[in-house]
């Protein structure tokens, strides 16, 4: 339950050693400096700042055992600690004729994953008067949980939650150390975090698409194959944004910071997402980005072949014309979510390969998403899509098996260049021939 003002004040009273009365009239005349725009709980806060009293602290009678990675939506009572890695300016709204409100924001986390904190009225009065920082670990007690537009849960502190600053009984050790805008790995990023800043080297830039949001309106994405000097992932571009790979201005090689980006765990792997609040920087100066880990990727591994040349149980590159899309996706779900799979023949003229597009690679084949296969008509959107690109070449990379029904070599996808770079087709050709040259001589 939630303390009144005179519960605040004799706990001052008790703490400072001060008479009940003097700290009564210290926080009214606080109240009375501020013109009455806060509450007295409000000016119960900054007074005991000013007496150096955590006056919240012992309110909580134990430490929150709830991680952040298992905060969802909808939860009416949340105790959760973490370090505030990020704070967003104070603002203040109308809640009526006669009132006004406040509401602070920034973002909460701990070694598991990162949550956007809402502070209303007191709490966004303790984060604008300095009692809560940025970089403070703090314990939070009777929270409560809303999903936000980006569909993740979001911690709200109302007038019932307390907060604890930089509580004794919780190790430094335990929670992040780096503050927002510290640039971040990709090897450091867990689902949930937002307002994350990296700098990564684009590995392969799909082709934009696309989409209907349920209110009606129209949006756009695109995805990027990404990597740092320590892992490779995806980075998925909204909107606006998109337009740079549209344009031709973001490409493959090109090296980007992407700055308040959000982290989604998809297919047992992560994305990061640059969404509304997010921006691209390209090519930044004075950044420089070495020992990218290209090797982190199987298309690193993955050897330029022909049909013909293709070994079971390998991993190859094939460039070839894409002949049929097989228009019969097969949904299905694996771990609580939904997933699919498309088939494909390619021919290179060396001989035709049956090819498997699951999930990502299939929603690039398709130009589509897993939910407009779900909600839409497949097969028109198959056949739509195959008289777009049927009879194009394209570069698929992935790994051979034999199929156990009909004994002959499919390839399972991991990546694909639905449009690829004539001129890089050509250097590599050159390289390759170079070196058969140069080993002939050799020889």
């Amino acid at each position: 339950m939630g303390f009144s003002a005179d519960d605040l004040i004799r706990k001052i009273s008790e703490k400072s050693g001060l008479a009940e009365d003097e700290v009564r009239g210290k926080v009214e005349g606080k109240r009375g400096e501020l013109n009455g725009l806060i509450t007295l709980e409000g000016a119960a806060h900054i007074v005991a700042g000013e007496l150096g009293i955590n006056f919240l602290e012992g309110m909580v009678e134990e430490v929150p055992k709830l991680l952040l990675e298992n905060v969802i939506p909808g939860m009416s009572s949340v105790d959760v600690s973490g370090r505030l890695t990020q704070l967003f300016e104070v603002r203040s709204f109308d809640k009526s004729d006669e009132v006004r409100g406040k509401v602070a924001s920034g973002l909460i986390a701990d070694k598991t994953s990162a949550v956007r904190v809402v502070f209303w009225d007191k709490w966004a009065e303790a984060v604008e008067n300095g009692a809560v920082k940025e970089g403070d670990i703090i314990k939070i007690r009777d929270g409560y949980t809303k999903e936000n537009r980006n569909g993740e849960a979001e911690i709200h502190l109302g007038s019932r939650a307390f907060i604890v600053v930089n509580p004794e009984d919780l190790n430094e050790d335990d929670y992040p150390k780096k503050a927002g805008g510290s640039q971040m790995k990709l090897s450091e990023l867990v689902a949930g975090m937002q307002g994350v800043d990296c700098v990564v080297k684009v590995l392969r830039s799909y082709e934009p698409r696309e989409f209907t949001r349920e209110d009606g309106s129209t949006g756009r994405v695109a995805n990027l194959f990404v990597a740092d000097d320590t892992r490779s992932a995806r980075a998925v571009l909204w909107d606006d944004d998109v337009g740079l790979v549209e344009a031709g201005e973001l490409k493959e090689g090109d090296v980007i910071l992407i700055k308040k980006g959000y982290v989604r765990e998809r297919l047992d792997d992560i994305e990061i997402h640059v969404g509304r609040y997010g921006k691209v920087v390209l090519n930044p100066p004075d950044v420089v980005l070495e020992n990218v880990v290209a090797v982190a990727s199987e298309t690193a591994r993955a050897k330029r072949t022909t049909i013909a040349g293709l070994k079971p149980e390998s991993k190859a590159e094939v460039r070839a014309a894409l002949i049929r899309i097989y228009d019969n996706p097969t949904i299905y779900e694996k771990e609580g979510e939904k997933r699919f799979v498309v088939n494909g023949v390619i021919d290179d003229g060396s001989g035709r390969l049956h090819t498997v597009f699951f999930n990502k690679m299939g929603e690039i084949l398709l130009n589509t998403t897993i939910n407009a296969l779900i909600e839409g008509d497949a097969y028109q959107l198959v056949h739509d899509r195959l008289r777009e690109i049927g009879g194009s070449e394209i570069i698929v990379a992935g790994t051979v098996r034999e199929n156990d029904t009909s004994g002959r070599l499919e390839l399972i996808v991991f990546d694909l260049d639905l449009a690829p770079d004539p001129g890089a087709e050509i250097e590599s050709l050159l390289k390759e021939a170079g070196a058969l040259i140069g080993g002939k001589n050799g020889a």
